[in-house]
């Protein structure tokens, strides 16, 4: 989809197609298989609306509160994010968050109460959410490390480590952007009264 249509379609009045273009600009990684997960900020309406827009894809979501009418949306596709996850070097990651070890859907409940848990200001925010959106360990130490400062670029993340891969990884994923947008803005098959929403665990 060339440029000039995308800016066409985000300067209109229709919700639904400027929805749709928002999920795909912050997770056409995710929509294209390349990266297992991505967080993203919506209303209740929005949420709606990309809600039908993963129906059928392998996407699954997870809706968290985080203010009154403000929500984070984690997107995700289990299988691939359950490999990353439960490899040897996030476990060990994890495990100093007291996340159980092996059980990928102990995990998720386990981040999403934390998280839960921040919206309501009893923890500091979860750094291990890092994690779960398929970060590099050594990036989200780095980040820890250095209160988000001192990076060596800032891209889909902020960078400390590895920059000449991360450089390739995120070009690959900004040529996703355009396939990504094309296939949100495609007809979408008519909602059947039976069908079964993505999992969120």
């Amino acid at each position: 989809m060339p440029i000039q249509e995308l800016v066409q379609i985000k300067q209109s009045n229709d919700l639904e197609k400027n929805t749709a273009v928002m999920m795909a600009v912050n997770c056409a990684p995710v929509i294209k298989g390349s990266k297992a997960s991505n967080l993203i900020t919506v209303t209740m309406q929005e949420f709606y609306m990309i809600r039908k827009l993963v129906r059928g894809t392998g996407i699954s979501y997870h809706l968290l509160k985080i203010k009154a009418n403000k929500f984070m949306l984690f997107l995700y596709r289990r299988e691939a994010l359950k490999r990353y996850i439960l490899s040897e070097k996030v476990q060990k990651f994890l495990r100093g968050y007291g996340y159980p070890a092996g059980d990928f859907s102990a995990m998720l409940h386990r981040l999403f109460s934390r998280v839960e848990q921040y919206s309501r200001g009893e923890i500091a925010y979860p750094h291990e959410m890092g994690a779960f959106l398929e970060y590099s360990i050594e990036d989200i130490l780095g980040f820890m490390e250095n209160d988000g400062e001192n990076f060596s670029f800032y891209g889909y993340w902020k960078v400390y480590h590895n920059e000449q891969e991360m450089t390739q990884l995120f070009q690959c994923f900004d040529g996703e952007l355009e396939p990504a947008v094309s296939y949100t803005q495609s007809p979408r098959p008519r909602d059947r009264t039976n069908s079964r929403m993505p999992s969120s665990a």
